[in-house]
């Protein structure tokens, strides 16, 4: 099964903070990038709360900056896994 490049928006707590990411990764599906998503913040004692989006996204389409720039990490190297910004909230 070929890979393309995943754009995974999760929601993600670590030490106490809850908040989303955007990560991009290769994979072979959506259900593989999600394992995948979930398996990399694992090691880092992140727990992934919920998923809000899994697109393909088009490479030739303006994402904006930084969206624009995990991209082309991305597509640069199969085996990266870039994450984005982590905004954060507050969780009651």
């Amino acid at each position: 099964m070929s890979e393309t490049v995943w754009l995974v928006t999760a929601e993600v707590a670590m030490d106490g903070a809850f908040g989303f990411i955007n990560v991009t990764l290769w994979a072979s599906s959506s259900e593989n990038a999600v394992e995948r998503v979930e398996s990399y913040l694992h090691t880092y004692d992140w727990q992934l709360l919920s998923i809000s989006r899994v697109i393909e996204p088009d490479p030739e389409r303006d994402q904006g900056d930084e969206l624009n720039q995990m991209l082309e990490e991305t597509l640069a190297n199969r085996q990266f896994i870039r994450l984005g910004t982590y905004h954060t909230y507050p969780r009651n």
